[in-house]
């Protein structure tokens, strides 16, 4: 889900929570099942807190996907390095359905 390269690797997507939407930067070519977590949260009567950091830019570093916010003078950093090859990458969760991580 955070595996980068590079910042290209990287993007901000919806992973959601318990509460809902929730913004983080994760690999270009994860896919969050949202439906699947909504399920996991029903069946589990787990609840969020809501609210979250707004992300102006990702960041590859040390190989973890992460969010920035601007700096003090409005400036970020922008990234123009080409996403890694997919094959590179796998995400998933298990059959099992495990207990969502707090990043989720």
């Amino acid at each position: 889900m955070y595996q980068c390269n590079s910042c290209g690797d990287c993007e901000v997507k919806n992973v959601g929570n318990c509460c809902g939407y929730y913004p983080k930067c994760v690999n270009t070519y994860f896919q969050p099942d949202l439906e699947k977590l909504e399920e996991w949260c029903a069946n589990n009567d787990v609840s969020s807190v809501c609210g979250w950091t707004e992300i102006d830019a990702c960041v590859c570093t040390e190989g973890r996907c992460e969010g920035r916010q601007l700096a003090a003078d409005g400036a970020v950093d922008v990234c123009e390095d080409p996403p890694s090859d997919p094959s590179e990458f796998q995400f998933g969760l298990s059959s099992r359905s495990p207990a969502p991580s707090k990043d989720w």
